[in-house]
């Protein structure tokens, strides 16, 4: 069950990532072939690793190789590490605009004890009213400028049928 889980997730992966993960799912030889081609340094930092996974074990050990065997792992955990911080600091500058948005409807809405709903949704429907009102008459404008441009059109051509 663990080999076909592997492999179906795997197979779901671009063809450079399949090249370098398909002999680990298919060659059991292919572990030790590459602790083997591992440097020295590579190979005590991973014994240190596997020393404080002993006495820790709060890691489950394939995490702790997946580096090792498979270089990548390290990029992909640095992306991983840019993207919490990117989405961390995405959620500040939304916290930050939830508090400002926060303020400024308390400072104008806020009367006594309680939120004046009611004037807030009164201003909402007199500003997509003045919206719609100024809209229709940009569009009537428009319209007239595209009839007067249309007329003196229409009279050079009746002219020129009729003479």
């Amino acid at each position: 069950m663990l080999k076909a889980q592997s492999m179906y997730k795997t197979s779901q992966l671009n063809a450079a990532a399949k090249n370098v993960l398909l002999p680990l799912n298919t060659n059991p030889e292919e572990l030790h072939k590459r602790l083997n081609a591992l440097p020295l340094e590579q190979l005590e930092m991973l014994n240190n690793d596997i020393c404080e996974l002993a006495r820790s074990r709060d890691t489950d050990i394939c995490e702790v190789l997946a580096p090792y065997l498979v270089p990548e792992v390290k990029q992909l955990q640095n992306d991983i590490e840019k993207y919490k911080q990117n989405i961390k600091t995405c959620e500040e500058q939304l916290s930050a605009v939830h508090s400002a948005v926060s303020v400024a409807f308390a400072e104008t809405y806020y009367k006594e004890v309680q939120y004046d709903y009611s004037s807030f949704y009164k201003f909402l429907d007199a500003r997509v009213q003045e919206l719609t009102t100024q809209r229709e008459r940009d569009e009537m404008a428009r319209q007239l400028q595209a009839a007067q441009r249309a007329a003196p059109q229409a009279a050079l051509e009746d002219a020129a049928m009729s003479g």
